[in-house]
């Protein structure tokens, strides 16, 4: 019974699925974590992730972010297989064997335009 449930509870998912980039969670602004496609380091604790050329995520963590800058990649880790602002749960950062649990998930502000 709980093997069907689980089935049924997947299908029902995909079957409601949004687009690939971008996720409704009520209030929250979310992406699909497989939709990240680049990164750059911000500071000791924030990585910034694109999801496109008009979005991008600050993930924050606690832990030392200075040697992802020279890893090749980078996973996001969701138990859901989405990112929320606002809602961490379980989101993890995670490159050549290094996990960096995510505290906080905001949208990054749009870039001053040059003019």
């Amino acid at each position: 019974m709980l093997r069907f449930s689980l089935f049924a509870l997947a299908a029902l998912t995909a079957a409601c699925a949004t687009p690939a980039e971008q996720v409704s969670a009520g209030d929250s602004d979310c992406f699909r974590a497989g939709s990240v496609n680049g990164y750059s380091v911000i500071d000791r604790n924030n990585v910034e992730v694109r999801v496109s050329p008009s979005r991008r995520y600050v993930l924050h963590t606690d832990w030392d972010t200075y040697n992802l800058r020279s890893a090749q990649g980078i996973a996001v880790r969701s138990p859901t297989g989405s990112i929320c602002t606002g809602e961490t749960q379980g989101i993890l950062l995670e490159t050549g064997g290094q996990t960096y649990p995510v505290q906080s998930v905001s949208r990054a502000p749009e870039p001053a335009t040059q003019g």
